[in-house]
């Protein structure tokens, strides 16, 4: 699931692509809930600018713009793993009112790299702070 949000602050606008790749069912759904499953693992792509977001590559630069992470949750949704990439990129093909698509190429600590595309539908709720662990 994806989202793409414009936050306007001021005199300063923020975009903001977030996407997550999980193997649990509905998630969209879950999070529009206020629900993050107990026990999961997901991955998360997440691309913040200053200026409107474009079809493009970004790199992971470490300057908390870009930002790709793998972080798993325990039985009662308790951070238990976040593993953060050190460099790699993220590119953005195609953003549209449905969907947002693009591929990672991440290197993590100790070398461990993770190269793969994406096509994630929009999911308005993905902003939320979850409150349950259903």
């Amino acid at each position: 699931m994806g989202q793409v949000i414009t936050i306007t602050s001021g005199s300063s606008i923020r975009n903001e692509v977030t996407v997550v790749a999980t193997a649990w069912a509905n998630a969209c759904g879950h999070a529009s809930q206020g629900e993050l499953p107990a026990n999961a693992g997901m991955l998360v792509i997440d691309v913040v600018s200053t200026g409107p977001l474009a079809g493009g590559t970004y790199p992971i630069a470490g300057n908390g713009l870009v930002k790709v992470f793998f972080r798993t949750v325990d039985m009662t949704c308790t951070e238990t793993t976040r593993v953060v990439a050190q460099s790699g990129t993220v590119t953005y093909t195609k953003a549209d009112l449905s969907s947002i698509a693009g591929s990672v190429d991440a290197v993590f600590p100790g070398g461990d790299h993770l190269t793969g595309q994406f096509v994630a539908p929009l999911c308005n709720a993905l902003g939320a702070s979850p409150s349950t662990c259903p």
